[in-house]
């Protein structure tokens, strides 16, 4: 969680026994903007809502306003080599390309 770009949270700390004793769960609070401006960055690159908005709930598919999907997705049915287009397709994204 990250508060005001500024204040960041991770970790995992259950409330409950088992968490505090046994598995000895932790967060950690971050302050500093710099941090919280990386994990902001490489939260972006890896989910791309603020780029595509929220996945389609039924499929889990990106699609533009006319239901397209981006540009080298792999897509609801892959086929064969699927990794590949999938690679080449999360590629061009992170370059900006594929005019989605």
């Amino acid at each position: 969680m990250i508060v005001d770009g500024h204040i960041g949270i991770q970790g995992n700390a259950n409330q409950d026994t088992q968490s505090w004793y046994h598995s000895q769960e932790v967060n950690v609070l971050i302050d500093s903007e710099e941090i919280c401006h990386a994990w902001l960055d490489a939260l972006r690159r890896n989910q791309n809502t603020h780029l595509y908005g929220k996945a389609n709930q039924e499929d889990g598919i990106w699609r533009d306003e006319e239901g397209k999907e981006a540009d080298g997705a792999i897509g609801k049915d892959p086929g064969h080599f699927s990794w590949a287009k999938g690679m080449m397709g999360a590629v061009q994204r992170v370059r900006g390309e594929g005019g989605f």
